[in-house]
């Protein structure tokens, strides 16, 4: 069984994927970062006003008929009153009407399972319809048909604000940074490949060139004199080096005095061979 290896990506394809890749881990951090600063700025005032419905509440007739009306009917509303030693006194639920609901026995279970210090909220998940609630409580005494008691009093208030708006957060960034992610990968591609487009000519070349035969690589354009014609230029002041080939002015005016003497100046490369022994053979000719 032969393994197929996976061709390596181009440059361009780097350079766009690493942009994109950068963008997208700072759109991430952004993104977390400002959720979890609002749903924590949404769940402080949340508290805030579970804190005051829980001192109305507490401050009022405890244990009277009109218990809890002092929170009017606030939509998501919990109030809870369980006396010691004899049982849930009070509970209800305000709905989206503003009706007051009874608590099922699950969800009394869930809020006596309850423990903590007083007059800090709590996150409590009540199940079905009402889903997650801020709940606080604290001990109180009131008086029931004329009789004395102590217990402890409850009140809470629905987290479901709260989600979907940080729900709708989420959405909403997710949606920019796909988007954004989209309109900046098409844009990094075509600046990507506008800057590396004279470095692909380059490597067009290059490929081009090694892909010629031996005997036509060895020639240069027609009007330039043959690599294979050894031309010495002159030695330049203070270099220890002979120069060798056609340099700079010289290498111009060699050139065309070559071409005048020998008539160099045919593309075919028999013509440029011949021409080439001649040249050689002026050179080596002492003057």
């Amino acid at each position: 069984m032969t393994v197929r290896r996976l061709a390596p990506w181009s440059l361009q394809r780097r350079l766009v994927v690493g942009i994109l890749g950068l963008l997208l881990l700072v759109s991430a951090a952004v993104g977390v970062g400002s959720v979890l600063a609002l749903h924590q700025n949404l769940l402080t005032r949340l508290d805030q006003q579970v804190g005051i419905s829980l001192r109305a509440a507490s401050n009022g007739p405890i244990g009277a008929s009109g218990a809890g009306e002092g929170l009017g009917r606030r939509v998501g509303s919990i109030y809870y009153l369980v006396a010691d030693g004899q049982g849930v006194i009070t509970a209800r639920y305000t709905d989206e009407n503003g009706d007051f609901s009874t608590l099922s026995d699950a969800q009394e279970k869930v809020l006596d399972a309850l423990t903590g210090p007083d007059d800090v909220p709590v996150t409590v998940d009540l199940g079905g319809s009402l889903g997650s609630f801020r709940v606080a409580h604290t001990a109180v005494a009131g008086t029931i048909s004329q009789q004395p008691f102590r217990g402890t009093l409850l009140v809470g208030q629905s987290q479901s604000e709260v989600d979907t708006t940080t729900a709708n957060l989420v959405l909403i960034f997710l949606l920019v940074t796909v988007l954004a992610l989209l309109a900046a990968g098409a844009a990094t591609a075509i600046i990507v490949r506008t800057a590396l487009r004279p470095l692909a000519r380059v490597a067009e070349t290059a490929t081009r060139v090694a892909e010629l035969p031996s005997t036509r690589a060895r020639w240069r354009s027609p009007t330039a004199c043959p690599i294979a014609t050894p031309i010495r230029g002159p030695r330049w002041v203070g270099s220890a080096r002979p120069s060798t080939g056609c340099w700079d002015t010289w290498r111009t005016r060699s050139c065309r005095a070559s071409r005048a003497r020998t008539g160099c100046g045919s593309s075919s490369p028999t013509r440029a061979t011949s021409c080439a022994r001649r040249s050689r053979r002026s050179a080596a000719t002492p003057s």
